[in-house]
């Protein structure tokens, strides 16, 4: 399983683009600090940060987010329901090995949330591989 030490930071400027982009998300053009995605075969990923903004970065710890299939923040897992700010890089690593047991999930035609079994069974008049993460 993947841990901590296969993340790839950068800096938070290459990662976020330009320092206009900057300017307009923090409202400030002073922005140091480094990031990591990395997305897991299941379909869900990590964001991992630390800045000054960042719960934690001050103090040279991390914080996470929980990712979807489209890279976006998700709230809806039994890992956690926001980020989770303050940890070391070994309890990163093993927040990253909890993502990566989640289940397999799929979004139905109706947009409910299968899981395990009854996502990879799911047969949806579109073609099922364009549902499954």
């Amino acid at each position: 399983m993947k841990n901590f030490k296969d993340l790839d930071f950068k800096s938070i400027i290459d990662d976020i683009g330009t320092l206009d982009n900057i300017f307009k998300s923090t409202g400030s053009h002073f922005f140091p600090g480094v990031r990591a995605i990395m997305e897991f075969p299941n379909g869900y990923g990590i964001s991992v940060i630390q800045s000054s903004f960042s719960y934690g970065g001050d103090e040279g710890l991390f914080e996470i987010g929980v990712l979807d299939h489209k890279r976006e923040l998700t709230y809806e897992t039994p890992i956690t329901s926001d980020v989770i700010g303050y940890l070391t890089d070994e309890e990163v690593s093993e927040i990253m090995i909890q993502i990566q047991k989640l289940s397999t999930y799929t979004i139905a035609d109706n947009g409910e949330y299968l899981v395990g079994k009854e996502a990879l069974e799911y047969d949806s008049d579109d073609d099922p591989l364009d549902h499954q993460y």
